[in-house]
C-alpha cells in the first residue's frame, strides 16, 4: 500500500532478481526505475548502457595488453549483467581469457576479500573489470597488501566514476555514468506518467575515463 499523498515512485536499482521493481509495481502507482531494461516492456526505465560500458573495459584492458581478466560484480543484478554481457562480447575472438567471474557485493571490504581469496588461491591475473568503484577501490586495497603494483602488476577497471574515483591512489580508470541527467530524466519520466502523457525508456550513453589504474 501507499501513502494517499503519493502520485508516483522513481525506484533507484530493481534489486536482486528484480524484487524491488516487482514491489513497487505491486503498489499500482506510475513509477520509474534507474537500472536495466530487463522487466515488462511496459516498464519505464532510466539507465546507463551496460553493455557498452563492459565492452569499452574490455577493449581497454586488452589494448593495454592485459591478457588474464577477472570479473567482480553481483549478477543478480540487471546492471552488473549487463556489464558481464557486454565485457564478454567485447574480448570475444581475441586471445584473452576471463579466469575468474566472481559474485561481489558492491563494497570495499567484499572486494578486499575476494580479491584477497583470489591470490591466496593462486589464480593468475594482470587485469580486473570491476562492476563499481567500490569494488575497483577494495580490489586495489587486496593487491597492493600482497605486493602487486597497480597499475604495472594489474590493471583495475572500474563502473560509475563516482566522486572518489579521481582522488584514490592511484587514480582509479571507470566507467562513467552521467547521474546528473540520469536524476532530470527520472523526475521528468515520472511527472509524465503522473500526467498521463507518453513515456518511453532511456539508455544513456557511457565514457571511460582513463587514470592511473
Amino acid at each position: 500500500e501507499h501513502p494517499p499523498s503519493t502520485d508516483g515512485v522513481i525506484l533507484l536499482g530493481q534489486g536482486v532478481h528484480d524484487d524491488a521493481a516487482a514491489a513497487v509495481e505491486a503498489m499500482g502507482l506510475p513509477y520509474v526505475v534507474w537500472g536495466a531494461a530487463h522487466g515488462p516492456p511496459e516498464r519505464i526505465v532510466v539507465g546507463s548502457d551496460n553493455r557498452a560500458g563492459g565492452r569499452l573495459a574490455a577493449d581497454y584492458l586488452s589494448g593495454r595488453g592485459r591478457r588474464q581478466l577477472a570479473f567482480l560484480g553481483d549478477t543478480q543484478h540487471g546492471e552488473v549483467e549487463d556489464r558481464l554481457s557486454g565485457f564478454v562480447e567485447g574480448l570475444a575472438g581475441g586471445d584473452v581469457e576471463i579466469v575468474a567471474q566472481l559474485a561481489c557485493a558492491f563494497t570495499v571490504a567484499a572486494a578486499r576479500e575476494t580479491v584477497t581469496h583470489m591470490i591466496e588461491q593462486g589464480t593468475s591475473f594482470d587485469g580486473i573489470f570491476c562492476a563499481s568503484d567500490a569494488i575497483a577501490m577494495g580490489a586495489i586495497d587486496a593487491l597492493v597488501a600482497h605486493g602487486r603494483s597497480v597499475p604495472a602488476d594489474v590493471s583495475v577497471v572500474g563502473f560509475d566514476d563516482s566522486p572518489g574515483a579521481s582522488i584514490f591512489s592511484p587514480k582509479l580508470t571507470s566507467v562513467r555514468q552521467d547521474w546528473a541527467l540520469g536524476g532530470v530524466l527520472l523526475a521528468q519520466k515520472v511527472l509524465d506518467l503522473v500526467g498521463g502523457r507518453a513515456v518511453e525508456s532511456h539508455m544513456m550513453p557511457v565514457q571511460l575515463v582513463a587514470r592511473e589504474s
